[in-house]
């Protein structure tokens, strides 16, 4: 009796401890960018702005934002401040580190060339992860890669 009470509180803490580390949660027409983990979220599908750099997709990204047509790459900074600056739509702040972007245009570019490049990077055709990560990176993977939630 006592393992299974002590069980149920192991898994309570690490519930509540993953919570915390997850960004705030808000609506699906919503993103959230946490600029303290580097992360642009849609309900619970997270991605590291780390991934634009570098990127082949970042063309889609100075169209949508109406940026001249000069090679841009950018810094996961740079992306963050381009998601935070832009005029054409209002940020709110949740909290010292996290700010809610409406989902438009611009920021469904954003998105959807970090969840391309993760695609690119980590994943097969098929949605599996592949082996693309170690032979970048040289290393073997011990482990599998899952989509950052």
């Amino acid at each position: 009796m006592k393992a299974i009470v002590g069980c149920c509180m192991v898994a309570a803490s690490l519930i509540s401890g993953c919570s915390s580390t997850v960004p705030q949660v808000v609506s699906s027409d919503s993103y959230v960018l946490d600029t303290e983990k580097g992360l642009l979220c849609r309900y619970t599908d997270c991605y590291d702005l780390s991934l634009i750099v570098p990127s082949p997709y970042e063309q889609r990204i100075v169209k949508a934002y109406n940026l001249s047509e000069a090679k841009f790459s950018w810094t996961q900074e740079d992306l963050q401040r381009l998601l935070l600056e832009d005029s054409s739509y209002a940020v709110e702040s949740l909290s010292d580190s996290e700010y809610k972007l409406p989902a438009n245009s611009r920021t469904n570019t954003v998105y959807s060339v970090l969840q391309d490049e993760f695609d690119l990077l980590y994943a097969g055709k098929g949605g599996e992860v592949s082996g693309v990560l170690g032979k970048i990176k040289g290393v073997k993977l011990d482990q599998d890669i899952e989509r950052p939630h």
